[in-house]
């Protein structure tokens, strides 16, 4: 899913209210039969028929007052509608929330998968429906069809008066395995395919290779099908050469926790991740991944800022306290309640803060005031930048090769490609600084007019005033183009590296 097609989604549910952070599944009641009360709290039976108000308010009040981490106020027992109960538990609950049964029909119709081919469909500046992308790895994106198609027919029906809309409708189905023949316009070409359908995923992830090694995924929130899709995703990257990982957290403010869990339990060997605390400050139960998880052993960095909340912050701690990866961004938002949202006989819906959880390492998230990185980096481009040197440094490659005029090089026999190339200038040969030392491991730094490059003993510090780089007293001429620097090839030979000139492919390389 496109970056845009998430964020609009994103914006969605913000208006609607219905974001809910580090929620558990929505729970739906309707007689007292339906409610598993706490330990030792059970109210006095009441058999009574109820109507669908009386039972509204009844487990309303029920929720606030023995499922809350929170001592409900006094005047929870006058509280005479849904309402009522929202306003007095908002006191010392401040996620607490009222949803009208109207709300609580979109959330619960807010979809995760379905039936179909998986296809997104827009309308184009002339109001004909146009193919925006594709679902990875969806019965659409194993047939071919790209950005810009156009479906002409669907099963022998012309679509042209059809909208888009109209079109995805058409393009789902009861049954896995119906049959969908399309007529698709590509250009000034029309050809004909058969789609069968099965089971989508909605993506809730952004994946890809940053480079030859290093995987990306970005985790917007923890929904139910985030931890398959994660499995997903890691599969694709570990069979695309990723040998460390960036987890971007940055934004994402929490969702379930056992889907959190399952993915802490697919990168880190640790087992439980974190507890759960009532109200009387006992411990009720444990958040922990399932052990027979595949899993998935490389370094790992995840970026985080100050919207980074909730179950997103149980994942971090965990990936941290396991020593499996570090924190690079800022200061996180400081969020380790729980909220459940409940559907009442009436359609209307509270959400509620229904326990806080403590990590295994005795870490109270919320008092902290939120998790320190390991890396303070303000930038976000600079964030993942920092994060790409972590990772390279895990893994350094042993030899570099850089040919010419070309928008790629090599690591370690892997072409990988790259927005800068190398070119020759007064017969030398210029590299750009970034990509040379961070894949050799160094540490680099960019402070007051200056790039600072360590790995050990070694130390290289390029000047942007002067235009020069150094290490001790030897120096040689840097070159910025196109928003990079630049050194020659033959200055990595002061640190050891054996740096070679390939006159007939123009290329040179450098090896440890």
């Amino acid at each position: 899913m496109s970056a845009t097609i998430k964020k609009s989604v994103a914006a969605l549910l913000l208006a609607l209210l219905l974001i809910v952070f580090c929620a558990a599944p929505a729970l739906a009641l309707g007689t007292p039969k339906a409610v598993a009360y706490a330990p030792g709290k059970e109210p006095e039976a009441e058999q009574q028929k109820m109507t669908d108000e009386e039972s509204a308010l009844y487990y309303a009040k029920l929720y606030a007052r023995y499922y809350s981490p929170f001592t409900a106020p006094a005047e929870l027992a006058s509280a005479k509608t849904v309402q009522e109960v929202v306003q007095i538990m908002s006191q010392v609950d401040n996620w607490t929330a009222y949803y009208t049964p109207d709300e609580m029909s979109v959330f619960t119709k807010v979809e995760e998968k379905y039936i179909g081919i998986g296809v997104y469909l827009i309308n184009d500046t002339e109001g004909k429906h146009v193919v925006s992308g594709t679902v990875p790895d969806s019965p659409a994106f194993k047939a071919g069809l790209i950005e810009g198609d156009r479906i002409v027919k669907i099963n022998d029906v012309d679509t042209s008066a059809y909208s888009s809309t109209d079109i995805s409708a058409l393009l789902r189905a009861e049954e896995v395995n119906t049959m969908f023949f399309l007529t698709v316009q590509r250009d000034d070409y029309t050809f004909n395919t058969s789609i069968a359908a099965r089971e989508v995923i909605i993506p809730g992830i952004d994946y890809y290779m940053l480079d030859g090694s290093t995987g990306y995924i970005d985790i917007d929130e923890f929904t139910s099908l985030t931890d398959a899709e994660v499995l997903r995703a890691l599969r694709s990257l570990t069979n695309q050469g990723m040998e460390g990982l960036v987890i971007d957290l940055r934004d994402c403010g929490g969702g379930t926790l056992t889907s959190a869990s399952n993915i802490c339990g697919f990168l880190i060997d640790s087992f439980p991740l974190a507890f759960s605390q009532s109200a009387s400050g006992s411990y009720n139960g444990i958040y922990q991944a399932d052990p027979s998880l595949q899993l998935f052993d490389i370094p790992l960095a995840l970026l985080v800022n100050g919207h980074t909340a909730s179950a997103a912050e149980m994942f971090a701690a965990e990936v941290r306290n396991s020593g499996r990866g570090v924190l690079i961004g800022t200061g996180t938002f400081g969020k380790s309640y729980v909220q459940s949202v409940i559907t009442l006989a009436t359609g209307e819906g509270i959400k509620l803060t229904t326990g806080k959880y403590i990590m295994l390492s005795g870490e109270d998230i919320t008092a902290m005031g939120g998790l320190t990185p390991d890396y303070y980096v303000t930038d976000a481009a600079a964030q993942l930048d920092k994060a790409l040197a972590y990772l390279h440094a895990q893994n350094p490659v042993e030899e570099l090769s850089f040919t010419m005029g070309e928008y790629a090089y090599s690591a370690d026999g892997v072409r990988l490609k790259s927005g800068h190339a190398a070119f020759l200038r007064d017969g030398r040969s210029y590299v750009p600084l970034q990509e040379v030392l961070q894949n050799f491991g160094w540490q680099l730094e960019y402070r007051d007019g200056c790039w600072y490059g360590v790995d050990g003993n070694s130390r290289l510090i390029l000047s942007g005033a002067e235009g020069v780089v150094l290490t001790g007293s030897r120096t040689m001429d840097a070159v910025y183009s196109n928003g990079r620097w630049y050194i020659p090839a033959a200055f990595m030979s002061n640190f050891g590296y054996t740096v070679t000139w390939d006159a007939a492919a123009s290329a040179v390389k450098i090896a440890k």
